[in-house]
């Protein structure tokens, strides 16, 4: 049943909005024939439960991500179990919100690109969607973007490269 929810939520991410995450798709610089790109799934605050365990609050969720071109080839899948563990010092982890984020690498055609979470504590599963244009000649200058907000404290886990698939991420 969770398989089926999960593969739902690929296919119909507005009906798992829940979670109220946003996907963003940050566009670097060209590398050759390909395109590097940072992708960032937000998480506001309160929508992941943390439990105590052991004199921390931890939390362990399941990420996905998967890119499409526009012809329909599958160009990135990435999956990964993330097991987060706060101090209970360091902050109330209801008050911070969590940003996943990889660098991934793209030919220059656009990409529609698919995150799904699951929270395994609560069982809540969210999802979103978003268009990656294809690459444009731009100027050379600046690249990149802050994404962040004053307002608000958070939680940055990065996805390894799918070669360090061996080992989970943690953090």
């Amino acid at each position: 049943a969770h398989r089926r929810v999960l593969q739902a939520s690929h296919l119909l991410p507005d009906l798992y909005a829940s979670l109220q995450m946003e996907l963003s798709a940050v566009p670097g610089p060209e590398e050759g024939t390909e395109r590097i790109a940072d992708l960032v799934v937000h998480v506001p605050p309160g929508r992941i439960l943390f439990l105590p365990r052991e004199g921390r609050s931890t939390a362990t969720l399941e990420v996905g991500l998967v890119a499409l071109d526009v012809a329909g080839h599958e160009n990135l899948r990435v999956a990964r179990t993330i097991h987060i563990a706060l101090d209970h010092e360091a902050a109330y982890p209801g008050d911070l919100g969590l940003n996943i984020f990889t660098r991934v690498r793209f030919s220059p055609s656009g990409q529609t690109i698919t995150a799904v979470l699951s929270d395994s504590a609560t069982g809540a599963v969210g999802a979103s969607r978003s268009s990656f244009p294809a690459a444009a000649s731009r100027p050379g200058g600046v690249l990149g973007l802050s994404l962040y907000s004053l307002a608000e404290k958070s939680i940055w886990v990065e996805l390894r490269e799918i070669a360090d698939a061996d080992a989970p991420p943690e953090a």
